[in-house]
């Protein structure tokens, strides 16, 4: 496959934009949890948020999925797999010690957990030794947590399992197995059968498992299915033929959803079990799935064309990803203190956080040799002089490091 996808370059742009609309909800929904959380909260707003929380992750895993599809088009498994390691592992341990800390500074200090300026506070966050942060997640060191870069890590974690199922992925691919099973039916077949599928093997046999080890499993499946799906033509053509019927169908699972949620799952503390359990299962893969089936639709119809923006944007999806939620946490923190009301202060925190993202994004840009800690490619000025060579080696074999360290770790 030669043909550029704009389409596909907007679903990627649009998953990173909700995320980030998401988390700004986040500090505003109440009764669910948050780094930092706003005194102007409304339980109204979870309804908003169960619009776009059953499929946000799967719409980000499809395209990634998508988007490995077309890498390793380019490329073989050996430079894709080393791309792939650096892209996402050189800003994640970046963010980790640079970008990451900040959310637990604004997080302690609104519990009363610490007190002090946040240099007093980096300086005891490098004590991997201290005491103070003993009611905190430890994550890949004693408090020190990936937080909201989770998806870089599973990201490449996933990367290295695909490359491994690479043959049978291949073979599942030539025999159009999944592409076989959606289209079947036409409608019928495109909207139903992968939700029905999906939930009755959850309900079977991941349903014992934590909300973690799940949402690993939904998440490695829908990067599968992308990549599976990427150069599948009539899968995206029978998403934009059906696409008002998925839209009306995706309505009517969110209304159903809601009902369930207030009526249900509320009433039962989150823990329903039987024939309530298998439901809501399902209605969850339906629910998902319709909503991907109509963003798929909609956007091949109306997006696959060329845009001015579509280049810049697409650059700055990964920077604004990995600065995003501490802009979030920070700007709500800092803003909250000025008691400027419930409709202005997550406005202003919108701006601020829109505002954040481009600058880091303007800064990666110009970082030169640093711009992979802003989740940039570097553009090498002149690639056959020796500084150049010297520079690239010294990515590659910085490359090496970071993939023994996150094998280790």
């Amino acid at each position: 496959m030669t043909e550029r996808r704009y389409d596909l370059d907007w679903m990627r742009i649009i998953a990173f934009g909700l995320l980030i609309l998401y988390h700004v909800g986040m500090v505003y929904v109440a009764e669910w949890g948050y780094h930092y959380k706003s005194a102007y909260q409304s339980s109204w707003l979870a309804n908003l948020m169960l619009l776009v929380n059953p499929w946000r992750m799967a719409l980000l895993w499809m395209v990634s999925g998508i988007a490995s599809a077309y890498l390793l088009q380019k490329s073989g498994w050996v430079a894709f797999l080393a791309s792939r390691s650096h892209r996402l592992l050189l800003p994640l341990l970046f963010g980790v010690w640079v970008i990451v800390p900040p959310q637990l500074f604004v997080e302690m200090s609104a519990h009363g957990d610490f007190v002090g300026s946040y240099a007093s506070f980096y300086r005891e966050f490098l004590d991997l030794n201290s005491t103070a942060f003993g009611g905190y997640t430890s994550g890949i060191w004693p408090h020190v947590d990936v937080n909201h870069l989770w998806y870089l890590r599973e990201l490449w974690l996933f990367t290295l399992l695909m490359v491994i199922a690479l043959p049978a992925l291949h073979w599942i691919r030539r025999k159009r197995l999944v592409v076989g099973l959606i289209t079947s039916g036409s409608g019928i077949g495109l909207l139903l059968a992968l939700p029905l599928l999906l939930g009755t093997a959850e309900a079977l046999w991941f349903s014992e498992l934590d909300s973690e080890a799940r949402r690993k499993v939904m998440g490695f499946t829908f990067l599968l299915l992308g990549y599976l799906l990427a150069f599948e033509k009539s899968f995206f053509e029978a998403c934009a033929r059906w696409r008002r019927i998925a839209l009306a169908a995706a309505v009517a699972s969110y209304m159903t959803y809601l009902v369930i949620y207030h009526w249900v799952w509320i009433p039962g503390d989150g823990e329903v079990s039987g024939l309530w359990g298998l439901r809501i299962l399902i209605l969850d893969q339906l629910d998902r799935w319709l909503w991907l089936c109509a963003g798929f639709g909609y956007a091949y119809y109306y997006l696959n064309r060329p845009h001015p923006w579509l280049a810049y944007l697409s650059a700055g999806v990964f920077p604004y990803y990995i600065v995003h939620q501490t802009i979030i946490v920070v700007s709500a923190f800092v803003i909250g203190k000025l008691a400027v009301g419930g409709l202005l202060e997550p406005m202003l925190v919108a701006v601020f956080t829109i505002t954040g993202c481009w600058l880091f994004h303007e800064v990666g840009r110009r970082a030169g040799i640093f711009s992979p800690l802003f989740g940039l490619k570097w553009a090498a000025q002149s690639a056959s002089s020796s500084i150049s060579r010297q520079v690239t080696r010294g990515c590659a074999l910085a490359g090496v490091f970071v993939i023994a360290l996150a094998v280790l770790l």
